[in-house]
């Protein structure tokens, strides 16, 4: 073998251990990033009342916060007619619970609406890096 063709050999065979350094530190970019997304992913979650954890949608908080607003009406027209002849002053709070109901249905439906709306930003951010690396 003359020196020339052993510096094509090592030449050839130092481009290959760079293309293949390269698709290893692409591959582990995709995976750190794999990681991180996950943590990220674990952020938006919501804790349901039966304590299991599930990714916010805006039609979910819709309903949530429907279902909640129709409640408290319902409570509210409720204790009113029940307490609005009552001889006790201290009656006439009740009515006011179902105003907190739909405060709080209200206030709930939006916070997860706009975690909901967080979450699909992210992801897409998350999705196009991801595809970026992978043209790499």
């Amino acid at each position: 073998m003359t020196f020339t063709e052993a510096v094509d050999k090592l030449t050839e065979t130092t481009q290959s251990l760079s293309e293949q350094v390269s698709r290893l530190t692409a591959n582990q970019e995709i995976a750190d990033l794999d990681r991180r997304w996950e943590m990220q992913r674990n952020e938006f979650m919501i804790t349901g009342k039966n304590g299991r954890t599930h990714l916010p949608t805006e039609g979910t908080a819709m309903v949530g916060g429907i279902v909640a607003v129709v409640f408290g009406g319902f409570w509210t027209v409720m204790a009113f007619a029940i307490t609005s002849r009552s001889p006790f002053g201290m009656a006439k709070i009740f009515p006011l619970f179902g105003l907190v109901f739909i405060a709080v249905g209200i206030f709930s439906a939006i916070h997860a609406s706009s975690k909901a709306s967080e979450y699909k930003q992210a992801k897409r951010r998350y999705e196009a890096e991801r595809t970026r690396l992978k043209r790499k």
